[in-house]
């Protein structure tokens, strides 16, 4: 994403026509402000933020930020001033602004100065979480969407841990960066679970925040987030879960798409509903209908008794199975249709010939090549020379083209036989410290 910033400013035609605004859009906390000052830190800038800031007093604090005095100045003398300041300072980031997008006054002052012709060239950031109403800004902006951090950068953040304690990790925070740093990688993982159970702990409260950043009664979106969470995936499933009518379904499952909570894919030509991060789709499942467990302090016992075990089991699995595909299908962009690449997912198929039987996770065939993946879900199972031949073999009699692509997903590093038989080009192998999406 960084990569992007650099793109807008340096290459952009717009830059040049001095109307480069980039919005940076996520979820709460996932990232949007770092990564904005990271791109700027050793560069001029000047940055604000709006968080918790109605307009007057957005006005009033900017106004002294800028002019270095009490006095309250109109939107358009702000603007004015920060034109003044480009000549020597050109990129700016207004962060927070969700409370402003809706303000007549400044989304008017903001239109007119950066439509402007007659000014300096400004780099403008805009940040503000997804789902928020951009409606009253006529500007042709650039949209970077900021993601939580992978499960490979999570794995860089906690180096003492297994790869399967980081994927458990992963899937309990989402990769949300203020609960990974309630983690302590010197001590045991499970040791690090005990502590998440405090009723005021940020691991409990942090999903009620984030649907409150974004609702001001966010009540009837939680239980269409409970629903999908208890595996109620089609809009008729929710409706009969919810008790609400099917167009309301409908309105509340758009409004969850906007801002980044539910996403879409196609299951036999039919929509289904699915939560887009997986520290939501755990909390709606095992902390939401539990929460008198935690007032009264047992819900620690339950979750390692009744809940852990089949968290393990499912939930960090399939996660981790999601991840694997994800990365399969990012890889295979340049190479396969669109069509293609949509179908790769979490599909097994099992060849049968005479004397010959074997299971693949997918198998994808189009015109010349066709496209394998087996994954490796056992913590204790090595890809060694005996497995990675009998997958090779299975491949080629299922599809024999020339340049099919096998990949092998595996929680453990692959052997060296199996390092050296990927460069050849057909394998190919990923590992955790490979999941970066």
């Amino acid at each position: 994403m960084k990569s992007e910033f650099y793109y807008f400013q340096t290459r952009d035609d717009k830059w040049s026509n001095q109307n480069t605004v980039v919005a940076l859009t996520g979820l709460m906390c996932s990232g949007k402000t770092k990564l904005a000052l990271d791109f700027v830190k050793e560069r001029k800038h000047f940055y604000f933020s709006f968080a918790n800031l109605n307009e007057s007093m957005a006005r009033l604090f900017l106004s002294q930020t800028l002019f270095d005095e009490q006095q309250i100045h109109s939107w358009n003398e702000i603007f004015s001033k920060i034109n003044e300041i480009a000549k020597f300072q050109p990129i700016f980031i207004f962060d927070d602004i969700e409370s402003l997008l809706s303000d007549n006054e400044f989304c008017n002052a903001l239109n007119d100065f950066m439509n402007s012709t007659i000014r300096n060239r400004i780099f403008m950031v805009l940040i503000f979480n997804q789902g928020a109403n951009t409606n009253k800004l006529n500007l042709a902006f650039r949209c970077i969407d900021s993601k939580p951090i992978s499960i490979a950068k999570t794995k860089k953040a906690t180096p003492n841990w297994s790869n399967q304690e980081i994927l458990e990790l992963h899937t309990l925070t989402g990769g949300f960066v203020p609960l990974i740093k309630l983690f302590d990688d010197s001590v045991p993982f499970k040791d690090n679970l005990q502590k998440m159970f405090d009723k005021n702990s940020l691991f409990l409260t942090f999903a009620e925040k984030m649907l409150r950043s974004s609702f001001r009664t966010p009540e009837s979106y939680m239980m269409i987030l409970y629903a999908i969470a208890c595996g109620n995936h089609r809009v008729s499933e929710i409706g009969k879960s919810t008790g609400f009518a099917y167009n309301k379904c409908d309105k509340y499952l758009g409004s969850l798409i906007d801002c980044g909570y539910v996403i879409t894919s196609k299951v036999d030509n039919k929509t289904v509903y699915s939560i887009a991060n997986s520290y939501l789709e755990i909390w709606f499942k095992y902390i939401y209908p539990n929460r008198n467990l935690i007032e009264i302090g047992t819900f620690d016992t339950f979750f390692f008794s009744e809940i852990y075990p089949q968290f393990i089991k499912k939930d960090v699995e399939t996660h981790y199975r999601e991840a694997c595909f994800k990365v399969i299908r990012n890889r295979l962009i340049c190479c396969v249709a669109n069509a293609t690449i949509e179908q790769v997912r979490d599909n097994p198929y099992t060849l049968k010939t005479k004397g010959f039987e074997y299971t693949f996770d997918c198998y994808i065939p189009e015109k010349s090549k066709a496209v394998f993946v087996k994954i490796l879900s056992d913590t204790t199972e090595i890809a060694g020379k005996d497995m990675v031949v009998e997958f090779e073999e299975a491949a080629a009699k299922l599809n024999p083209l020339y340049n099919s692509e096998l990949f092998i997903c595996s929680k453990r590093r692959f052997s060296d036989f199996a390092v050296h038989e990927a460069l050849g080009g057909f394998l190919k192998l990923i590992t955790v410290e490979r999941l970066k999406f």
